[in-house]
């Protein structure tokens, strides 16, 4: 496969030549980083060996087939040809871009092969293109997966002469992506410190893992019947905003034979930002990315001044501290975990989409697509789901701790077991004391303003319960998982036998205080014949974690 995804660049040598390129340097650098994709470590279930040879990348290449499968139906079923073309080159400039953002921005701007490489005669322009290139070879194999069933279908209904232009326009939406995502990031190095790119990027990604979960929940349930009927759709101005409709727009002049002003261009920009934006980006930024890459290599060290600004930020969770943790190995365990969730960039990008999530699940039970808002606001008082509101920020608390113990310099969490430590489970409260007062706390405090604004006064009895039956259930929870400390597993060898099983447990406890709850809430003074019920587990709970032996820890 290597070999001839290699062929294929042969054939490109005399544009990379033009752009100052060298060639052979080029081939071997990107023949290496394929051999090494090919020997990632991939996780077994059930297995904590690694293995170098693995199907994963097939597998994603099936699961890409399955989601064309989707669109080739779209484009198959809808009749109007530019709303098909519009929905299916979206899906295709949406899918590059999440790929690119969430898997290749470390690609980019990779800095485990500066030893080898910066010290030798490599150009910026070289060193530049090589890594697009290989970024192009991984997309070129997903984009073949997923447009594959589409282009299919494309030639059944529209003919063989479109579906050779489809195909066309398919790589300009593909070299577009491309071309958007890697300016974006060859701007900020050029023009921002290392340390403010990566904290930029890292944000750019949360951002954007959390608007494509809303995407897929809200768009959806935006298209109506009568757009995706309409045979007769007509390019609005605003088309020339809107890269997928420049694909749309260019196609349609050979379907329809739609020679406006407007349609010519959309060709003229498919073509012209798609292409020409590659030899922009290549004149007026890479001529330093070397450089930048050498910088983004080095660590930054923290002066007084950040550090004094970093403590002045954190001085209400530190306030808080002395308040919810006892002094010595708990309030250590606490401060190690809430700046890991503070600082560490790969943590934050695991959990805040999670958090933004929350906030779209909200918004899916308030509103209901078949009633106006206005509506749907107005009769909210008379309807219970803030229960359900409530008892979802389990599901933060339960992703933060999945990962809270996941770090890449895990092997620094030998110092727990060199450590005196009598009490394990005061280290474990630590953390999950941690995890509360970072998030799960501000999350329910504007989960309690919004529920008090529409529910007012008949929702704080629900609203007490509810944050006590959280701590309850996140505590039943963490007893049931395997108990490791913070930041000391390698992300590649996490046990994943029986995480399936409980799982599964913890929803159906969620879903039973939850439901307990709704009924206590029918029954006159009911959560208040509950309420010390629910106190005393949690303190049974509670006690039990914190005093967790060195006999149920795993490290």
């Amino acid at each position: 496969m290597i070999r001839f995804l290699l062929t294929f660049v042969d054939l490109f040598r005399w544009l990379y030549e033009m752009m100052g390129v060298n060639f052979g340097q080029l081939k071997t650098i990107v023949a290496t980083k394929m051999l090494m994709d090919n020997r990632r470590t991939t996780l077994r279930f059930n297995q904590k060996s690694t293995n170098e040879s693995s199907n994963s990348f097939l597998w994603t290449l099936a699961i890409y087939t399955i989601l064309g499968a989707f669109l080739a139906y779209i484009v198959f079923a809808v009749p109007s040809f530019l709303i098909a073309m519009s929905i299916y080159h979206s899906y295709v400039i949406v899918m590059v871009s999440l790929t690119l953002i969430s898997d290749f921005s470390s690609v980019l701007l990779d800095t485990s092969d500066n030893t080898i490489i910066l010290p030798r005669p490599v150009s910026s322009y070289t060193l530049l293109a090589a890594r697009v290139t290989h970024i192009v070879l991984y997309i070129v194999q997903i984009m073949g997966a997923l447009a594959l069933l589409p282009i299919i279908f494309c030639f059944v209904k529209f003919g063989v002469g479109m579906g050779l232009l489809i195909i066309l326009t398919t790589l300009l939406s593909t070299s577009f992506s491309l071309m958007l995502t890697n300016g974006l990031y060859l701007l900020l190095m050029r023009f921002t410190s290392e340390e403010k790119l990566k904290t930029i990027i890292n944000y750019f990604q949360i951002v954007m893992a959390t608007l494509m979960m809303g995407a897929y929940q809200f768009l959806p349930r935006m298209i109506t019947n009568n757009l995706l009927g309409d045979t007769f759709f007509v390019l609005p101005w605003w088309s020339l905003l809107a890269p997928p409709l420049w694909m749309a727009g260019f196609l349609e002049i050979f379907y329809s034979h739609s020679y406006s002003w407007i349609h010519i261009v959309c060709g003229l920009f498919a073509f012209s930002f798609s292409l020409g934006g590659f030899y922009f980006i290549s004149k007026y930024f890479s001529s330093s990315f070397a450089e930048k890459l050498a910088d983004l290599g080095t660590s930054t060290a923290v002066t007084p001044n950040k550090q004094v600004k970093m403590k002045s930020s954190w001085s209400g969770l530190f306030k808080l501290k002395e308040l919810i943790t006892s002094p010595g190995i708990e309030r250590g365990a606490f401060e190690l975990t809430t700046a890991a969730l503070m600082r560490d960039r790969k943590l934050k990008l695991k959990i805040y989409p999670s958090i933004g999530y929350l906030f779209i699940l909200a918004a899916i039970l308030l509103f209901n697509k078949n009633e106006p808002i206005e509506a749907t606001l107005a009769n909210l008082h008379s309807r219970s789901i803030h229960i359900i509101i409530i008892y979802s920020g389990f599901l933060m608390i339960q992703t933060i701790m999945a990962q809270i113990a996941i770090s890449d310099d895990f092997k620094a969490g030998w110092v727990y077991s060199a450590a005196p430590i009598v009490q394990p489970g005061h280290i474990l409260m630590g953390a999950w004391k941690a995890v509360l007062s970072t998030f799960f706390l501000p999350i329910y405090l504007l989960f309690t303003i919004f529920i008090s604004i529409i529910w007012r006064v008949n929702a704080v009895d629900d609203l007490i319960f509810g944050f006590v039956g959280n701590i309850l259930v996140s505590l039943v929870a963490a007893l049931l998982s395997e108990k490791y400390f913070p930041l000391s597993m390698e992300p590649s060898v996490k046990n994943q036998s029986g995480n399936f099983i409980k799982v599964m447990a913890t929803i159906i406890l969620i879903g039973a205080v939850g439901a307990g709850h709704f009924f206590l809430a029918k029954l006159s003074y009911g959560l208040l014949v509950g309420f010390p019920i629910l106190i005393v587990l949690t303190a049974v709970l509670y006690n039990r974690y914190k005093n967790i032996s060195w006999s149920k820890i795993t490290y």
